[in-house]
Formats: C-alpha cells, structure tokens, sequence
C-alpha cells in the first residue's frame, strides 16, 4: 500500500477559527492525507505580536482525528529547523523540494505534494468547508456543553444580530451600524414582523441608539462558554452577521430552506475574503 502524505494542522484562535481548522483537517483527510492535529498554540503563556490567548473550546477526539503525539511533533519540529538551514533553504524553496512544506494562510497549493505537510492558518476559504455541516453538528453535539443549551426552547425573536467590537476596533475591521440598519430594512422586505435579539461583545453600550433601542434582548456576558453560545445562537430563522466566524458558524449551522441570512460584502476591509459561495446567503455592501 502506498505511504499517505502527513499533515499536521494546527489549531488555534477562537472557537469559530478552530470549527474551520477542524473542517479543514477533515477535507485533508478526505484527500488521501494522514491527519494528526496540534493544539500546541493553546498552551503557549504570552504572544508577543499582541494575539489575544484563546482556549481549546472543543474536543479534537470528538470528530474523530488525531492529536499528534509527542513523536510526531518532534519529527516536524526537526523538518522545520532542518528546511531553515542556511545551505538547506535554496532546495528547500525549490522544485525540487518533495519531503516537507509548511502551508500558511487560508488557502493551499495542492497540485504539489510533499511527504510532510505543516499547516499554519484559519483555512477559511469555502471548499473546506462545503458538506462539513453535519460532521460539524455530529462532533459538536458530543460536547456536553453544547448538548445542554441545544435542548433549550426557541427563542422569542425570530431574527439574530451578531455585532463584534472587541479587538475589531484596533484592527478597524469592526462594522459601522450603518450595516445592520441596512441589512434590517432589506429582511422587512421579506418579513415585515421582524423581532430580533442582539448578541455582541461590545460592553459600553448606547441603548438610546435605534438599533440597541428596539432590539428584544440584548446579549453580551463575555463569561459565557463559546460553544454554549453558539449553540444558542443556532435558534434563529434570520441572521444578520458580523465578519466573524463565529457568527459565521451559527448561521451555517442553523441553515435550512427557511432560512435567510445577511452578511457584509466586504467581508472584510483589509484582507480578501468571500464566505461560502454555495450558501444561498444575502450579500450587504456597506461601503
């Protein structure tokens, strides 16, 4: 039988970056790659380039794929010192390299092969992720965190709102309320007995704003578990999401004939990015 090429993936960031990295490692293995997962990232004290620290939100073992053992590890670890040795580097960036590459971004050059693959990124682009949905809800609904909010009763409102502050603002890739206010009108063309409940994590909120004036509910506990969040975040009809994956996440999870959902075009300001081209989702230009 022939030999699989390895990949190593590793998992890092939030809980909707690490739903796509587990798509991602899925889709590898799909495509004849031996798959161990790193969750490395996660037990590291501090990250000097000002990355905020995450937690492993869910269980690799869960979806049915490797954690990469110590052995593993250390055999990518020497491939990577090895391929940054001075006189190693010019084959290394060669075509004539086929042993080891490390893959970083969200998106890879699969017409080349090589016998070790490491990859560094958030693997969002859309071909991951198409028909990941019930492995998704498969792995997740093991969680007992997960389980227990899924048995919760519908919501009051029939439409979410995502809005994501936080770290977005330094980046300037947070979204001006200028969207929501049009992504709104745009659903009451197509429902005019629109309710909606907003989740978000901006702290110093304006209530006497319009959009906070007449939302039902308004969410924003920064102690609450992601995947408890997520998971009560998939009880809507409508969504109008942020540029986040989490709010990604629900409203591809939650999906159906029935539903609808909004998202901002661009995606994001300063980097090129589309989400899943074969969800029938409402694009919203705010620029």
């Amino acid at each position: 039988m022939k030999n699989k090429n390895l990949a190593l993936v590793d998992m890092m960031g939030g809980l909707g970056n690490q739903l796509h990295q587990i798509s991602f490692a899925k889709y590898l293995e799909d495509n004849g790659f031996e798959v161990f997962i790193s969750t490395d990232w996660f037990y590291k004290n501090n990250f000097k380039d000002g990355t905020t620290k995450r937690n492993l939100e869910i269980n690799i073992k869960d979806f049915n794929l490797n954690i990469a053992n110590k052995k593993i590890l250390n055999r990518f670890r020497r491939l990577e010192i090895i391929s940054n040795l001075k006189l190693i580097k010019r084959i290394y960036n060669s075509r004539f390299n086929f042993i080891y590459k490390l893959h970083e971004g969200n998106s890879f050059k699969e017409n080349k092969t090589y016998s070790y693959n490491r990859f560094k990124g958030y693997w969002q682009d859309s071909k991951y992720i198409y028909n990941s949905k019930e492995f998704l809800l498969n792995g997740l609904s093991k969680n007992s965190i997960y389980k227990k909010k899924t048995k919760n009763k519908q919501p009051e409102s029939n439409t979410l709102i995502h809005i994501r502050k936080g770290d977005y603002i330094a980046w300037n890739e947070d979204l001006p309320d200028e969207y929501f206010i049009k992504a709104l009108s745009e659903l009451k063309n197509v429902n005019e007995s629109i309710t909606y409940d907003i989740f978000t994590d901006e702290q110093n909120i304006d209530k006497n704003l319009d959009l906070y004036k007449n939302a039902k509910n308004i969410f924003n506990n920064l102690d609450e578990k992601p995947l408890s969040l997520l998971s009560r975040m998939q009880n809507y009809k409508y969504y109008i999401i942020s540029n986040s994956s989490l709010s990604f996440f629900a409203a591809y999870l939650a999906d159906s004939k029935n539903s609808l959902t909004l998202f901002p075009h661009p995606w994001f300001k300063s980097i090129e990015h589309t989400p899943d081209k074969n969800l029938n989702w409402l694009p919203i230009n705010y620029e």
